[in-house]
């Protein structure tokens, strides 16, 4: 129970910090996950498109994908940049009028000024000693009246002002990245000035007094249906599923690298499938992909649509699956690594020439800034052999090209 209780206790510790290159380079990857799931794309051999919270995409399309990820004529079209273009305007103009409402106080008030009495200022007036108001108001001259008084500490209010402190922080984090590659892109600059709107008002008399959010509310009338405030809210909500994928990321961090790790050799399997001219890559690149628009079991790929072999010769096949679904596809392998490759002769998938099984050594702090790496261990043939691979492999797509030619075509 102890042990139990310890495991739970590390598990819920594990935050993801604020700033982290590993997180930098997961969180890159999800936003090539969210391009994939955004942009299907017609194609007169094979249907791509959308089911639910699934994206069917062909194998073909995704390392396609991955092999041009290295051009970066751009900045990345993240979440604060459509914020940024779409709220800044927005929120100006809440800014320099928020919604208020009219709140009822009770106060000490002059007997010639006070408008409006309720039961407690009645209850508190009839215990005064005198007969009149002017005898009970006393030598001071005053009474427990209502006082009416315009307020902005609304519902709406303090989401607007928590939605503005988490997009500072989101637009400071971009510009930290990207700012320096290209200053004077419009992306950039967008951002730069929703950033200056947002310390703007954070810190303006008029929203000092709206109270902080503790937790995630429930939207009333104004956010559902008063048009400024309701872009606010859709705004909001967007961060909010951003920045709890973060911590998603964070704590399946190992197994969300495997995965990028994975695409990443399929695109290297790709190109030596091409090369070797077998005529085996046309068929496996229309297989179709599930990706998912948010992380399940550790990861945004569904398994179950684990796409068919790359056959790199005329004599052998070789299929490159995560551990998990080793078991069911090959029923006499078993693996205790992350993913596997698995080379098959000609003869067919039951002879199985050897086994590569890949276990990956994430590093669990940022110390290493961003000369940071993971180690990839892979036995063959009897023997352990261990490379170092670059932790941002999505600016590295072609790193396990001339690698895979050496594991398997050149013996």
């Amino acid at each position: 129970m102890s042990g139990m209780t310890q495991a739970a206790s590390t598990k819920v510790l594990d935050i993801a910090p604020d700033v982290s290159p590993i997180l930098d380079v997961l969180e890159d990857y999800s936003r090539f996950i969210d391009e994939l799931f955004d942009q299907p794309k017609p194609h007169s051999a094979f249907w791509e498109g959308n089911v639910g919270n699934t994206a069917i995409r062909s194998v073909g399309r995704v390392v396609y994908k991955w092999r041009h990820s290295l051009i970066e004529n751009q900045p990345p079209l993240a979440l604060i940049v459509r914020l940024s273009r779409k709220l800044s305007d927005i929120v100006s103009d809440i800014g320099q009028h928020p919604r208020k409402i009219l709140e009822r106080r009770r106060s000490m008030e002059p007997v010639s000024r006070f408008r409006e009495l309720d039961s407690t200022c009645v209850r508190w007036l009839i215990r005064q000693p005198g007969l009149s108001i002017v005898e009970k108001a006393g030598h001071r001259r005053q009474i427990l009246a209502v006082q009416r008084f315009e307020s902005v500490n609304t519902l709406e209010n303090r989401v607007l002002v928590d939605l503005l402190k988490r997009c500072r922080t989101l637009a400071a984090d971009y510009l930290r990245h990207h700012a320096g590659r290209f200053p004077n892109h419009v992306w950039i600059q967008a951002t730069q000035r929703f950033k200056r709107i947002c310390e703007q008002f954070v810190d303006s008399a008029e929203l000092a007094c709206v109270q902080s959010i503790t937790s995630l509310p429930q939207p009333n009338y104004v956010l559902l249906h008063e048009s400024r405030y309701h872009e606010v809210w859709l705004a909001y909500e967007q961060v909010i599923r951003q920045q709890t994928r973060r911590q998603q990321l964070w704590q399946s961090r190992q197994s969300v690298w495997a995965e990028m790790c994975l695409i990443a050799i399929w695109s290297s399997m790709s190109l030596l499938a091409r090369k070797s001219g077998s005529g085996n890559c046309r068929s496996t690149h229309r297989c179709d992909l599930w990706v998912r628009d948010k992380l399940e079991d550790g990861g945004f790929i569904d398994w179950s649509s684990c796409p068919t072999d790359w056959k790199l010769d005329s004599v052998s096949r070789v299929s490159v699956v995560p551990a998990k679904v080793l078991a069911n596809r090959f029923q006499t392998i078993r693996s205790g690594g992350d993913f596997s490759f698995v080379r098959m002769k000609a003869g067919g998938e039951e002879e199985f020439e050897d086994l590569v099984a890949v276990g990956l050594d994430l590093p669990d702090s940022n110390e290493t800034e961003q000369q940071a790496t993971v180690s990839v261990s892979f036995s063959k043939n009897g023997s352990v052999v261990s490379k170092d691979v670059p932790l941002d492999l999505l600016k590295r797509p072609d790193f396990f090209d001339d690698r895979l030619r050496g594991w398997f075509l050149d013996d």
